[in-house]
């Protein structure tokens, strides 16, 4: 596995705001983690599918590349997910607010892996050009913290006010 990944404290708001960010540029859609079917069902906004779940993960496919995603199956709750490694999609796992602690979030995606062979295979180069430039805009748009890890705005005032941040 060779991938690269922002990883990030946000808020509620600081979330939904870089949601907005992200989508605006009209590249992504979005797919949900755990499909009941190995199919793409593109969405236009992040939307949860069991909403009183703490943890929801969601998958952000170019849209030029939607027909190329390879599913895995998992078979202890009988769903589908993007196969990260084989599939031209970034992970996207928000961040959590639990009591008074904000839970680390990540947007992870691989450019390359090892194939079941040994060879190592690179990923369409559109989607390594368009992952980094996902994975620059997160960057510009939070505040750097220290060693790659990033806050939004929100979250840096509820770290103040007493907020931990975990991992």
């Amino acid at each position: 596995m060779m991938g690269r990944q922002v990883n990030f404290w946000l808020s509620d708001k600081d979330q939904t705001e870089l949601q907005s960010i992200v989508l605006s540029k009209g590249v992504f859609a979005v797919i949900n983690s755990q499909s009941k079917t190995p199919a793409p069902s593109l969405k236009e906004k992040f939307e949860r599918v069991h909403p009183g779940r703490k943890v929801e993960g969601f998958h952000l496919v170019p849209k030029a590349l939607r027909d190329e995603i390879v599913w895995k199956h998992n078979p202890y709750n009988d769903t589908y997910d993007p196969d990260l490694s084989r599939s031209s999609v970034i992970q996207y796992n928000p961040s959590r607010t639990e009591g008074s602690s904000i839970f680390q979030g990540r947007f992870y995606l691989q450019a390359r892996d090892f194939d079941d062979l040994g060879q190592l295979i690179e990923k369409h180069a559109a989607f390594t050009k368009i992952g980094d430039a996902l994975l620059r805009l997160v960057r510009k748009n939070l505040n750097h913290l220290h060693s790659g890890f990033y806050a939004g705005n929100e979250a840096l005032k509820l770290k103040d006010a007493g907020f931990q941040f975990r991992s």
